[in-house]
């Protein structure tokens, strides 16, 4: 469907990198980032972002993604259901859509296929 377009999966766990992309690359192009710092050099359509990650929180990664990419759409993925602290990462980064772990493949791929859309439009609005 959209084979231009560009995913970066953030998780410091490979495991989850390889779960990911199984899912995701018959429709996109996977880049894959361990660290967070890493993820920052890079600029794509769309990133999901692990929230808990050693040396950067994914709060903290996709506010910073922010910054340097406004128009890349930004995605949460966590273990942690604390309503307060994702209304908090919801909003500091202008997170598009949080997925809670273990997710749901169906879900996954239909946010990610909506997360994409919204980037190709906002790309030919401007």
């Amino acid at each position: 469907m959209s084979a231009e377009a560009t995913v970066l999966l953030v998780d410091d766990e490979t495991r989850v990198l390889d779960s990911l992309e199984a899912l995701l690359a018959m429709d996109y192009r996977i880049l894959r980032a361990e660290r967070p710092q890493a993820a920052l050099e890079v600029l794509v359509a769309l990133v999901i972002s692990d929230q808990r990650m050693p040396g950067m929180s994914g709060t903290e990664l996709l506010s910073r993604c922010r910054e340097v990419s406004p128009e890349t759409v930004r995605i949460l993925l966590t273990a942690f259901t604390d309503a307060d602290a994702l209304m908090q990462s919801i909003n500091a980064a202008s997170i598009y859509h949080f997925i809670l772990k273990p997710w749901d493949p169906t879900e996954l791929i239909h946010t990610v296929r909506r997360g994409v859309e919204r980037h190709r439009l906002s790309a030919e609005r401007e």
